[in-house]
C-alpha cells in the first residue's frame, strides 16, 4: 500500500497535467487492476478526496471540463457516498472530474 502522502502526490501530478476523473483518485486505494472497488476502498478514497479537495482546493465537475458541481465539499461527498449506496458507481467513476 502507498503512504497518503505519495497517493496525493499521484494525484496532484495527475491533475497538474490534466483533468482526473473520480475514478483514478479511488484506483490509488482499489488498485489498478479492478474495476469496481470494494467498499472499505472506496470509502477511504472518499476520505482522502475530501482531504485532497480542501487542501488544494480542487474543482469538482460532470465531465471533464463540464460545469461545476455547485455543492458544498462536505455534502459532494454525501452525495458520492449515497451514489455508491445506490450501486451507482458506474455513474460516477468516470462522470465527476476533478482540476486544479
Amino acid at each position: 500500500m502507498k503512504s497518503l502522502m505519495e497517493v496525493e502526490n499521484n494525484c496532484i501530478d495527475h491533475l497538474n497535467i490534466d483533468y482526473m476523473p473520480l475514478h483514478d483518485v479511488v484506483r490509488e486505494f482499489s488498485g489498478f487492476e479492478k474495476l469496481v472497488p470494494s467498499e472499505e476502498e472506496f470509502y477511504q478514497s472518499m476520505d482522502f478526496l475530501e482531504n485532497l479537495i480542501k487542501k488544494h482546493n480542487l474543482k469538482y465537475s460532470f465531465g471533464a471540463g463540464g460545469e461545476l458541481i455547485d455543492m458544498p465539499l462536505h455534502e459532494f461527498v454525501l452525495w458520492l457516498k449515497n451514489e455508491w449506496r445506490k450501486n451507482a458507481y458506474d455513474d460516477i467513476n468516470y462522470g465527476v472530474w476533478l482540476a486544479l
